[in-house]
């Protein structure tokens, strides 16, 4: 074990809870959209985030799963204040951070790390791997000179670089490899919360899965805390300890990962488990039963009723003109919809 994880590892002893270290509550990011002619123009949103809320604890992965533009990335970015949330509350250790003035909010953002989507677009093209992990250091300064040098090279044996290599260009490295250089540095100041904003989406599979290994291995030894986001259902469900299912901007199903695979509940979470292949040609098939509508009608913010109506096989009259409350069913097991599939395990085993 090397110094950086020893050292983290023992502040991080004991901190592992079941209290909640993150609240979102009623979070909403709209953004503004012009419609009309001339003079008749009026200004709609689009509402990426509406009135999500969820809950992390200390030491768990929270993973959100959707489809590509259902607001799951914009939600980690209102949460970091990437981008500006409209309305709502963020609590972060009993602060609300989301109203807090930019002077204010400074202290929170090094307890509060981002790994980017993107391993090469994330990184400073002109920089050394060495400056680029150093920077946050440097930012906040915990340290300089030699411990500068040693934390920097002892982050990169952490996540498995091999330190002769710090003064190299992004470019010089793999996809990977890159994507370890953004883990070193969003662990660089000991954080206490990662969103890992689709981390391994534009690695190969095999990449995949020793960077998913990775942040397992770095959540035990540091006992951090993730936000995992991404669109893929075998990479959520390998590394979350609760699962929660975003559409058009609303979380439509959250529970704990075993109850969410073996008691669906949301016909859209049906969707997504189904629509992973399977190894057994038996069940490739999909029914009739089964079949949902492939487009996606984004312009469409101001539903009346709920949003995957149009979509939902199983849809009736009501769905379509009262939207439907986040409700909890069991415990542990939220669901937004009127008419939730009965609580039976699924057939696949995905």
């Amino acid at each position: 074990m090397s110094k950086i994880v020893e050292e983290t590892a023992k502040e991080a002893f004991g901190k592992v809870t079941d209290e909640p270290i993150l609240e979102v509550k009623n979070l909403k990011t709209y953004f503004p959209i012009s419609s009309g002619k001339w003079f008749n123009k009026e200004t709609k949103y689009l509402k990426a985030v509406d009135e999500v809320s969820f809950y992390v604890n200390q030491g768990e992965t929270l993973g959100i799963v959707g489809e590509s533009g259902c607001g799951k990335s914009t939600t980690g970015n209102s949460i970091i204040r990437l981008v500006e949330p409209t309305a709502g509350e963020v609590w972060f250790k009993g602060e609300n951070i989301a109203t807090m003035k930019s002077r204010e909010f400074k202290p929170f953002k090094k307890n509060i790390q981002m790994i980017f989507q993107d391993p090469f677009s994330s990184l400073n093209p002109r920089m050394h791997v060495f400056d680029i992990i150093a920077e946050p250091l440097r930012t906040n300064k915990m340290y300089q000179g030699k411990d500068l040098e040693q934390r920097v090279y002892e982050l990169m044996d952490t996540v498995g670089l091999d330190p002769d290599l710090a003064n190299r260009f992004p470019h010089q490295f793999s996809g990977g490899q890159r994507q370890r250089i953004g883990i070193a540095r969003a662990i660089a100041v000991k954080p206490e919360l990662i969103i890992c904003d689709e981390p391994v989406s534009a690695l190969d599979v095999s990449i995949q899965a020793q960077i998913l290994n990775l942040l397992n291995r770095l959540q035990r030894d540091l006992g951090l805390t993730y936000i995992f986001i991404a669109h893929g259902i075998p990479a959520v469900k390998y590394v979350s300890d609760r699962i929660a299912v975003m559409y058009m901007g609303e979380i439509v199903e959250m529970a704990d990962k075993d109850a969410l695979f073996k008691a669906t509940l949301h016909p859209y979470t049906r969707k997504l488990i189904s629509a992973v292949p399977s190894t057994d040609p038996k069940k490739r098939t999909i029914g009739e039963e089964q079949a949902i509508a492939d487009e996606l009608n984004q312009g469409e913010s101001d539903v009346v009723g709920c949003k995957f109506a149009d979509r939902c096989p199983l849809a009736r009259a009501h769905c379509r003109e009262v939207r439907p409350d986040l409700r909890q069913l069991r415990s542990g097991h939220f669901v937004k919809c009127h008419y939730p599939l009965e609580q039976e395990a699924l057939e696949e085993n995905v």
